[in-house]
């Protein structure tokens, strides 16, 4: 069965993010979608359970649900308390979704020899 995953914002028709996993999961053979979906700030509670109920595999989420969604998740990844921001959620776990502590697709790499992009949340990774 094909596997989903998707980016939750509003905007999000600009997101690259379909484009360069869809390219991503045909090389590395995987069979998945990964859909861009345009959910309203007051949608997004009832959008994140909706995705859960049909197995969603993961999504991503942007702007300007990144804060946001932290109440929505039963446990954080030490690093998404300490910035106050959520990227990733991976499948259910628990009463309801996680943040991004286990990636869809394995380990995620170590991040903090490299730089970080993005003026968002992101930023607070690291201190400057």
């Amino acid at each position: 069965m094909r596997s989903l995953f998707c980016v939750l914002g509003d905007p999000v028709a600009h997101s690259r993010s379909p484009a360069l996993m869809s390219r991503a999961f045909a090389l590395l053979g995987v069979d998945a979608a990964y859909a861009p979906c345009r959910v309203l700030a007051e949608e997004l509670p009832e959008a994140v359970r909706g995705l859960h109920a049909l197995g969603a595999r993961g999504f991503n989420v942007t702007v300007p649900h990144k804060t946001r969604v932290l109440e929505l998740c039963d446990r954080l990844a030490p690093e998404a308390a300490r910035i106050g921001a959520v990227n990733r959620m991976g499948p259910r776990c628990g009463a309801g979704p996680r943040g991004p502590g286990e990636p869809p697709l394995g380990p995620e790499p170590h991040r903090e020899q490299g730089p970080v992009a993005g003026a968002g949340p992101a930023r607070r990774r690291r201190p400057r």
